[in-house]
């Protein structure tokens, strides 16, 4: 009897703790979309990350395909041709997103500190319940100089 009061409170632990995780692991695999980002928000703290030199963090909103195939000084270079071309980015806003089950595209518009504000339109897949970054390309094409 003494040995069941001492172990009481750990077992309802166990059972509370074992009964969140089956609620959040059922609620993702049924597709519980409440629990995951959005591609608009993913989008955004991309562009924002990469702004603010932060390379790990923008590495970590890359889908895995695109993260082995670009480094933290790669974005590194591709933030600084972005800044040359325009200026440092001042904020990014989703203008519009189109999505299905495992893909989606997101309209950014970003405004750098000089006041001028460009549109890309970011790709983005689902990896592991999560939306992800898959191309950087339309980063690229904004850091590319005017007329160039």
């Amino acid at each position: 009897m003494k040995v069941w009061l001492s172990l009481r409170n750990f077992v309802f632990l166990f059972i509370f703790t074992a009964l969140a995780f089956l609620l959040i692991w059922g609620g993702l695999a049924l597709g519980a979309d409440w629990l995951v980002p959005t591609p608009q928000a993913v989008a955004e703290e991309f562009v924002g990350t990469l702004g603010a030199h932060q390379y790990a963090g923008a590495l970590h909103a890359l889908h895995t395909r695109q993260r082995q195939a670009v480094t933290a000084d790669a974005l590194a270079n591709l933030i600084t041709a972005i800044e040359t071309a325009h200026s440092p980015v001042d904020s990014t806003r989703a203008q519009s997103a189109q999505a299905d089950e495992e893909t989606a595209s997101v309209e950014l518009e970003i405004q750098f500190q000089n006041g001028s504000r460009e549109k890309i339109v970011l790709p983005l897949a689902r990896e592991k319940y999560l939306w992800r970054v898959i191309s950087i390309d339309p980063l690229r094409a904004l850091a590319a100089p005017p007329g160039g």
